[in-house]
């Protein structure tokens, strides 16, 4: 049985990304696990935890990279992003961070997900936002660099390929 098609927006993540191969990497609303899958093939020494807070998602990924998680290499879980700390995520801390197209970025201005991320993140770790509007046009993600430019991070912002993406790299120390 052949794969659907990888969508675009995820393609161009997975390789904006630019991975040495060694990293622990936290994937926040995972969906169905198909950034998962494509980078743990390509990274042999990746350690993934894959998030989502969809019971639904999370099946379908951990069903999807079941090869990676029997190897140790993955693991998926169900949990709002809210919810994320060192005591649910002990696989950090985390050298790259990154979700694809999660609206919590862009619709709130709270700043308790971004200090949770602060807390799962290693120093110089790199937390990569990518947001497609509708028809794949960039957008502005204003409320994400606000909630993400807190003490410890330092963030940026730019257009590639039809994605808006936000990098934000925590300080060492």
């Amino acid at each position: 049985m052949s794969r659907p098609r990888v969508p675009e927006r995820i393609l161009r993540a997975v390789e904006a990304l630019d991975l040495a191969g060694d990293e622990r990497v936290l994937e926040l609303a995972c969906g169905r696990g198909v950034a998962a899958e494509l980078l743990l093939a390509r990274h042999p020494r990746l350690t993934y935890l894959a998030v989502d807070r969809s019971a639904a998602a999370v099946a379908a990924a951990a069903a999807r990279n079941a090869a990676a998680i029997a190897q140790g290499r993955l693991r998926t879980l169900c949990c709002p992003l809210e919810e994320l700390g060192p005591d649910i995520a002990p696989e950090g801390p985390f050298d790259v961070v990154f979700a694809i197209n999660v609206n919590l970025f862009w619709t709130t201005t709270t700043t308790a997900v971004a200090q949770s991320l602060a807390d799962l993140m290693s120093p110089g770790a790199r937390v990569w936002l990518f947001v497609e509007a509708p028809g794949g046009v960039g957008r502005a993600v204003g409320p994400a660099l606000r909630s993400l430019d807190i003490p410890a991070l330092t963030a940026d912002a730019s257009e590639a390929g039809g994605l808006t993406v936000v990098r934000a790299t925590k300080r060492p120390g």
